[in-house]
């Protein structure tokens, strides 16, 4: 069975360069995986011989970047009461707001042929806030995903993630007006699925190379269950969906197996790191990340 697929990779504030790839590969069907049910259909009858062929999967997968961040227009922010609460978490501006809106228009469009099922956030602030846009624009469900955050570099606290907390991004949730599908911790506010960065302080290169673990994991998950999502990131994140997806085409572009395709994943890592392979907790060989099961703190969206 093939997968046919759309990368839409949008770069952010003043514009969005679209970037399109291909994407072909063998499809199976496990357990539903997003929030959204019906995920698997058109499967076979008994024993597969008189079931209805299935389709080829159109599959989309947009990436986009958050708009437009007060600090950076506002030198006075961090002089602020939130900017000294939040001198990392910063807000959108409102002309900030107001382009989000624009992409949510814009996805709109693209909604009604990709049908997408879920939008996957960053938990900074203006992530979030870009994501409410278009969740709000397309009624979808959103889930909080920290291995999707901003790098976390030496200028930033090392004893806690620079964002909110759980309990704090709850709050901010319902700010927002959003439908979060992350489950709820005993002691109160959302469980973040992925890990937050492991090391202290983050390289722009390790923050890359993160996002490009966990975008892989959306990718696979996405032709497994026949759906498609938004994910809301930061600029190392749109840079390196970039990468992968320009460096990995003509792999992607070639029907293969799962095991070929967890080969190409390993070789394109290779290729990003620009160096010999080593273990790395979110490559299949090294027994964390989407294939290992030895990371069993991982809160995938699973």
């Amino acid at each position: 069975f093939g997968s046919r697929g759309h990368f839409v990779v949008a770069g952010g504030p003043p514009t969005f360069p679209v970037h399109l790839l291909k994407m072909v590969g063998a499809v199976k069907h496990i357990d539903p995986w997003s929030l959204v049910p019906g995920a698997d259909k058109g499967k076979a009858g008994c024993c597969g011989l008189f079931g209805k062929k299935e389709q080829p999967f159109d599959q989309t997968i947009v990436v986009l970047r958050h708009s437009e961040r007060l600090d950076h227009i506002d030198p006075n922010y961090k002089e602020t009461e939130e900017g000294n609460a939040w001198p990392f978490d910063t807000p959108l501006t409102e002309d900030g707001i107001e382009l989000a809106k624009k992409v949510a228009d814009e996805m709109e469009e693209l909604h009604k042929k990709a049908n997408f099922t879920m939008i996957a956030s960053s938990p900074y602030r203006r992530c979030m806030q870009t994501a409410a846009q278009v969740a709000k624009r397309l009624n979808l469900p959103v889930v909080i995903d920290q291995e999707m955050g901003e790098v976390w570099e030496e200028a930033m606290p090392n004893d806690k993630p620079p964002h909110r907390s759980p309990k704090q991004l709850l709050a901010l949730a319902k700010e927002l007006g959003l439908k979060v599908g992350n489950p709820h911790l005993p002691e109160g506010g959302f469980k973040l699925f992925g890990k937050q960065p492991q090391n202290w302080p983050e390289t722009i290169r390790m923050g890359h190379e993160r996002c490009l673990v966990r975008f892989q994991t959306y990718v696979e998950q996405s032709v497994l269950h026949r759906q498609n999502y938004i994910l809301v990131s930061h600029a190392p994140a749109v840079a390196a969906a970039v990468n992968m997806f320009q460096r990995g085409q003509q792999r992607v572009q070639r029907p293969v197996d799962r095991q070929h395709r967890r080969r190409g994943f390993r070789a394109e890592l290779r290729r990003y790191r620009g160096g010999p392979h080593q273990g790395h907790r979110g490559d299949p060989d090294a027994g964390g990340g989407p294939e290992g099961e030895e990371d069993s703190d991982r809160q995938d969206v699973r």
